[in-house]
């Protein structure tokens, strides 16, 4: 049975502003199709510890490591930069990563959500990945999920958004699982007892 482990990064949910919503429903989604999840763990936005946290998760060897929270454009959003180095990697704009990014602008714009693009230097953040990485389109924001592979583990990164965070995994994530292992069969028994 492939294995799993999961990471839920942001200050909101450690000072209680949040609560996590994404460890529950990816660890339903991953069980479902037949992975055992092995580990959980949340951190908060500080890069050194998004760090530490990964390299521990990764060298339990999970088949996957999927990651919440921390693609936006803001400053607090940090999990690509703490990816980047804990692997030891460098960040560069992603040409993929960055039509998907104005690719929803235009959306965004065509729509009247938006008069005007906004920073440039914000659209560039969401499209700068770890080298290797691959960006997987954000049926329901502007931030793209990440796709990278290190060693034996596949890694996940999907924002913490919980709808973004559902639609990506529904539409990319799961499919991929799917294809790239042979989990196992999830069941669940119910015992219905009458007393009298």
């Amino acid at each position: 049975m492939p294995t799993a482990s999961l990471l839920a990064i942001g200050n909101e949910l450690l000072n209680g502003a949040v609560r996590d919503v994404n460890l529950f429903s990816l660890s339903q989604h991953l069980t479902r199709i037949g992975f055992s999840v092995k580990y959980a763990a949340m951190v908060r936005d500080v890069p050194a510890e998004i760090a530490r946290v990964l390299l521990f998760l990764l060298a339990q060897q999970p088949d996957v490591l999927l990651c919440s929270g921390g693609l936006g454009p803001t400053a607090d959003d940090l999990t690509l930069s703490a990816l980047a180095q804990a692997l030891h990697v460098p960040l560069a704009l992603n040409s993929a990563a960055e039509a998907l990014v104005e690719r929803h602008y235009d959306r965004l714009l065509a729509q009247h959500y938006l008069t005007q693009r906004g920073p440039a230097f914000a659209r560039q953040k969401m499209a700068t990945l770890p080298r290797g990485a691959y960006p997987l389109p954000n049926p329901v924001g502007t931030a793209p999920g990440v796709k990278l592979e290190h060693q034996e583990t596949l890694i996940y990164i999907l924002p913490g958004v919980p709808a973004e965070l559902e639609a990506i995994f529904a539409t990319s994530v799961a499919p991929e699982l799917l294809r790239h292992f042979n989990p196992g069969i999830w069941a669940e028994h119910s015992l219905r007892v009458h007393c009298d």
